[in-house]
């Protein structure tokens, strides 16, 4: 069982804001307003990388849609007061799953997602209920949520064509209690390609 612990968020470009989505109760989530690019620094000559890439932590690092913010925050972790800050081996796969995954996804989805849980320490998981070797743990999960059922098997379907067509990878992949949400993960270690069905 993956439930999902967080209020449901909205990510916004190179910002961390979350705003309660309800999309259950037919609230329309606002598109995403893309500001300008920001302007990109010079390149650093040491190692071939640009500036803003040397010795910068994963945490720190700017997303096109998603964040490490997002992906840790919990509402049952602040409600109880445990501390469901990442690792940074956590981080690091979090960044590659908001890399490789989540941003991309977002960016053929062409609206907004909302994340309902990302990372949960091994206290969050446990205070949920979670199942003891999820990749929530790991930090290389998300459960999403896109404002209905209807939307939600379409974001499902989205992830296999972009397999089909792009060589997107993923993890897993599954329907969550009838489209209630959808779990997606990404792992630098394996890509099975897993297509499930919980509930």
């Amino acid at each position: 069982v993956y439930p999902t612990d967080n209020g449901r968020m909205h990510h916004h470009r190179h910002r961390y804001r979350h705003v309660l989505c309800q999309p259950l109760l037919g609230q329309q989530a606002q598109h995403h307003k893309l500001g300008k690019q920001q302007a990109q620094q010079p390149a650093a000559k040491s190692e071939g990388k640009t500036s803003n890439e040397v010795d910068k932590p994963a945490e720190n690092k700017q997303f096109k849609y998603f964040s490490i913010a997002e992906l840790t925050h919990s509402d049952t972790a602040q409600a109880r007061g445990i501390d469901n800050t990442p690792t940074k081996d956590v981080s690091e796969r979090l960044s590659a799953l908001i890399t490789n995954c989540l941003d991309p996804l977002r960016e053929a989805y062409g609206a907004p997602i909302c994340v309902n849980s990302g990372y949960r320490s091994p206290a969050v998981n446990k205070a949920v209920g979670g199942a003891t070797r999820s990749q929530h743990l790991t930090g290389e999960a998300a459960d999403l949520d896109t404002g209905s059922r209807a939307s939600n098997k379409r974001l499902y379907n989205l992830v296999i064509q972009l397999k089909n067509t792009q060589g997107f990878k993923f993890d897993q992949l599954i329907n969550e209690y009838n489209y209630s949400w959808v779990h997606v993960s990404y792992s630098k270690n394996q890509t099975r390609f897993q297509e499930l069905t919980i509930g």
